[in-house]
Formats: C-alpha cells, structure tokens, sequence
C-alpha cells in the first residue's frame, strides 16, 4: 500500500503565499486588463509602449488595459513592419510610424504618423517602382459603440481597436494621381518602345514622303 505523502510546514507556507500572490495579481489584472491572453501579454501592458501589436494582426491593437484607466491617461504605439497586408489588395513595405492612444469619455483618442512604401507603374515608361506614402490621422474610436457609430472607429468587445481602415484610407488619399518614377523620366521611345535612358541611342529618322512632312510638324 503506497504511503501518503507528508506535508512540512515550510510546504504550507510556501502554498499560501503563492496563493496570496495569484489573489493580488488577479485583482490588479481585473482592474488593470480587459483582455490579456496569456502572461506575456499581461506584463506587456507594464511596459513603455503597452501590449501594442497582437498576434493576428499588428494594426490590431489590444487596448483593454487602456479602456480600464481614468480619462486623460495615454500610452504610445510604435510600429515597424517590413512587409504589411492591409485589407484584401494594399501591400505595403517599410512601414514606420506611431500613435499616441489617450483614454477619453467616449472612448479612444488616437493621433499619429506613419509611412510605408507601396509598388506603382509608372504611366511614362511603364515601370515598377517604390512610391512613398505618408498617413497622419486623428481619430475618435467609440466604446462602448452607439447605433449611429461608424463601423470602422469603433472598439469591439474584446477591446481591440482595428486601425486597419483608418490607415488604409489615409495611404489611398497620397496616392498619386499619375505615378511617376521619377521627374526626369523621359518615357518610351515611339521607334523601338524601349524606355529613354542617358544609354537609349536614337534612331535615324525615316524617309517618308515630302507630301506629308507637314504633318511631322504637328507631333513637334
């Protein structure tokens, strides 16, 4: 027959202030922390900076700890990404930047900068090339949301404010209207279709026939 384990007295204290300890840090997460997945995501909110990016997407932000601070408190969000989905179709690179999220009566308050690079033709010589955009935003995320709130500046129940589509759009308005490579792009070269660089040589002009020389001309 096995014989039951014996329990010291030091065994018990042990037990009991590791109690009093898991008591403490559950009541300063239930204040503190809406949502926190784990450890690690607990003792980010501690940190400068905050539990600022989330593992499903880093423009999704975890701001359960912010929503349970008194008005006029504020944390700082950096972001450094090299290569970024936003949305279905806009891809972008090298993206840089922070915000500033500040606790408000009506929710969340978030202000700030970031830049990244995107890929475009260019309608001169048709080439791909890296355009810089740059998105400065100031907004307002409601929560808890009201029925006239807009979808896309709202806090969902889970404390997680998507600046997704706030930053999306703000990159669509730098677009360029005409992406250009560069100003000194000279374009295509109508004889042979190839882009005109300082190495394009030129091509000897065609004979054509004096009748229509005038017309040489109006392409002048």
């Amino acid at each position: 027959m096995a014989s039951r384990p014996v329990y010291t007295p030091r065994y018990w204290v042990i037990l009991l202030r590791i109690s009093k300890l898991c008591n403490v840090q559950a009541r300063f997460l239930a204040f503190n922390c809406v949502l926190c997945y784990n450890a690690s995501d607990f003792w980010g909110t501690l940190l400068p900076g905050g539990a600022n990016l989330t593992k499903f997407h880093p423009l999704r932000l975890n701001v359960g700890f912010l929503l349970n601070k008194d008005v006029g408190d504020s944390r700082n969000f950096d972001f450094e990404e090299s290569s970024l989905l936003i949305g279905e179709d806009f891809l972008i690179s090298d993206l840089r930047g922070s915000a500033r999220l500040s606790r408000t009566g009506q929710g969340i308050y978030i202000e700030g900068q970031l830049q990244g690079n995107i890929d475009l033709e260019c309608v001169r010589c048709l080439s791909e090339y890296s355009q810089v955009l740059s998105a400065e935003f100031n907004e307002l995320f409601d929560y808890p949301p009201e029925k006239d709130s807009d979808p896309h500046l709202t806090i969902s129940e889970d404390a997680i404010l998507d600046l997704g589509p706030v930053l999306r759009e703000s990159f669509l308005l730098d677009l360029p209207i005409q992406p250009i490579c560069r100003i000194e792009c000279m374009g295509l070269c109508p004889v042979c279709g190839e882009a005109i660089t300082e190495e394009h040589q030129s091509h000897p002009e065609e004979d054509i026939d004096p009748r229509l020389s005038v017309l040489k001309t109006l392409l002048s």
